[in-house]
C-alpha cells in the first residue's frame, strides 16, 4: 500500500491507498480491505474501498497495517512504519 503525503503532522489528512493489491483468483473489485492505523490490532470494518483517509492525533512512530481479504476469506497482511511529527 501507499500513503500520501510523505511528511505527516498531527493536522494532516493522510490518504492510504491499497488499490495495487491483487489476488490470484479475484479481481481487485472483489477484495475487502481492513486498516489498523496505530498498530494496536484495532482493525477497521472491512470495506471494498481500497482508499481510506486518517488523521493521527499525536506525534509518534506508528505501524500501520493493511489486511486484504479475498472472496473465500483468505487474507494477507502488510505493515508500514509511518512517522508523525507535531504540527508544522
Amino acid at each position: 500500500f501507499s500513503y500520501s503525503p510523505s511528511l505527516i503532522d498531527t493536522t494532516t489528512l493522510v490518504i492510504f491507498n491499497a488499490s495495487a493489491s491483487s489476488d490470484a483468483e479475484d479481481l481487485t473489485d472483489d477484495l475487502k480491505f481492513k486498516w489498523d492505523y496505530e498498530g494496536q490490532m484495532n482493525w477497521t470494518e472491512a470495506s471494498s474501498n481500497p482508499e481510506r483517509i486518517y488523521k493521527f492525533s499525536s506525534p509518534g512512530t506508528y505501524e500501520v497495517g493493511l489486511k486484504v481479504i479475498d472472496s473465500e476469506g483468505w487474507s494477507g497482511e502488510i505493515q508500514k512504519t509511518v512517522i508523525v511529527v507535531d504540527s508544522i
